[in-house]
């Protein structure tokens, strides 16, 4: 028997040099879109809004301008704890924290991402991908146990 169901999309746009995340988040209570632009080396909160369709109590509206409150935020270690900060607690809502954080999340992979070289090859690409993520991603911090990239090595080294 389903008991609860939450729809989450991300959209990703490009305006001039900057990059926008839309993340959208739907359930049987809210509806709530946050959008939060970033610089062109994805390191810099540059604007934050949200979009309050539906949610459940009016004091939810209060919080809505908490999310400006992300503006100059650069995406460093400690990130995490300064979101929550502005927009969790008491006086703040879980929701918007999940928005902002999912877009924080986005932008960090689309940099890791975007900022290799198109035309790097791809074992040297995939390389670099298991530096970036080595330490925060178990597939890439156990590349002894990892049979895909067991096969990659395998293949390669009878290249």
């Amino acid at each position: 028997m389903l008991l609860f169901e939450k729809e989450k999309s991300i959209s990703i746009e490009q305006e001039d040099t900057n990059i926008r995340i839309i993340v959208h988040l739907k359930d049987y209570f809210h509806e709530i879109k946050s959008i939060v632009t970033f610089d062109s080396n994805f390191t810099l909160i540059l604007a934050a809004k949200v979009q309050i369709i539906k949610v459940p109590w009016d004091l939810c509206y209060e919080v809505a301008s908490k999310m400006e409150g992300l503006v100059g935020l650069k995406i460093q270690k400690g990130i995490k704890e300064q979101v929550q900060r502005i927009l969790g607690g008491s006086m703040g809502c879980l929701h918007l924290v999940e928005l902002a954080m999912e877009s924080i999340t986005t932008v960090i992979q689309l940099r890791d991402f975007h900022l290799l070289p198109k035309t790097m090859p791809y074992k040297e690409r995939m390389e670099k991908i298991r530096e970036m993520y080595k330490g925060i991603c178990h597939a890439y911090s156990s590349d002894d146990k990892n049979p895909k990239l067991l096969r990659e090595n395998l293949q390669s080294q009878l290249d």
